[in-house]
């Protein structure tokens, strides 16, 4: 009984019907591709934020010395205060830990060449 009013129904409003499932079909073909960007965009933007590089940048705390003569301010002078090797591990408890994959020290300072 139940078959032969759904039978009935189809054959009578067969636009209907096509209009449903092309609306169906629609539906899951924009669901389909809405959860495939969200999947691949968060792998994209990474991959993307790795080529610029570092993006903490740790510097300990130091004093710094104004340089000035007169009334002329030459800048200023940085004691230079280094990062103890045994601190470097302490860089995974911060609150990007799950981000970081590794670390490298670098020392920077200023030199004058003469030839």
């Amino acid at each position: 009984m139940l078959s032969r009013i759904l039978g009935k129904s189809i054959s009578l409003r067969k636009s209907r019907v096509a209009f449903a499932v092309v609306a169906i079909m629609m539906g899951a073909s924009i669901a389909g591709a809405l959860v495939t960007t969200s999947m691949n965009v968060n792998e994209k933007v990474g991959v993307e934020f790795r080529q610029y590089g570092a993006n903490i940048l740790l510097v300990p705390e130091s004093d710094s010395i104004s340089v000035s003569i007169g009334n002329v301010d030459y800048g200023s002078v940085t004691e230079q205060k280094y990062i103890e090797e045994s601190d470097l591990p302490r860089i995974k408890k911060i609150n990007w830990s799950a981000n970081i994959l590794g670390y490298a020290p670098y020392l920077y300072s200023v030199v004058s060449v003469g030839w």
